[in-house]
C-alpha cells in the first residue's frame, strides 16, 4: 500500500473499453460512444443513490475562470478549487443528462471523474461555489472512485478505493 499524502492510494483498478482490446472495426463510432456514455451514467446513478451527500466532479482541465467562454455563454453551476473549474453532479430528476452535460462542459485534453462526497452543509449544485479549503479537503479524503479515459477515448480505467472513506463530516 502507498500513501500519497495523508490518503491511502490502495485499491483496485478496472478498464472498461466498449470493444475488445483487438478491436471490432464494423461497430460504428456513435454505438461505442452510447456503450461508454452509459456505463459511465450507470456508475455515477449507483454513487449517488449510495449516500445523499454523494457527488461527482468532473475536472474542465481547459477552463479556468478568466475564460471568455464562461462569461458569454449559458452554463450549469461550477464548483471552484483555487483555479480549477469542476461541473458537480448531485441526485436530480434526470441523472443521465445532467452526466452528459458534466461530460459536454469538461471535455478537455482528457476527462476525469472524481466520485466522492460533498461536506456536509454544502449548498446544493446551483450556484457557482468557490469551495474552501476544508471543503477541498473533506472531498478529498472521502473519494471512493477516480475515472478516465483511455484507449484515444475509447474507453475508460477507474480506481476504486478498498475500504472506507471518510464520509465528508468530519
Amino acid at each position: 500500500m502507498e500513501r500519497l499524502g495523508g490518503l491511502s492510494t490502495e485499491g483496485k483498478i478496472s478498464i472498461f473499453t466498449a470493444t475488445d482490446i483487438t478491436g471490432i472495426a464494423d461497430l460504428a463510432t456513435d454505438l461505442l460512444q452510447r456503450v461508454q456514455e452509459d456505463w459511465l451514467i450507470e456508475r455515477v446513478t449507483c454513487h449517488l443513490d449510495s449516500n445523499s451527500q454523494a457527488v461527482v466532479l468532473f475536472e474542465d482541465t481547459a477552463s479556468s475562470l478568466g475564460d471568455p467562454f464562461l462569461s458569454t455563454h449559458v452554463h450549469p453551476p461550477y464548483w471552484l478549487m483555487g483555479d480549477r473549474l469542476f461541473w458537480p453532479v448531485i441526485r436530480c430528476e434526470n441523472l443521465g443528462q445532467a452526466t452528459r452535460q458534466a461530460v459536454a462542459w469538461s471535455i478537455g485534453h482528457h476527462l476525469l471523474a472524481i466520485f466522492s462526497i460533498a461536506p456536509l452543509g454544502m449548498p446544493d449544485a446551483d450556484s457557482n461555489i468557490p469551495l474552501s479549503e476544508s471543503a477541498i479537503d473533506k472531498i478529498a479524503t472521502s473519494i471512493t472512485m477516480l475515472v478516465t479515459d483511455a484507449f484515444d477515448g475509447n474507453g475508460y480505467v477507474a480506481w476504486e478505493r478498498h475500504g472506507e472513506a471518510s464520509d465528508g463530516s468530519a
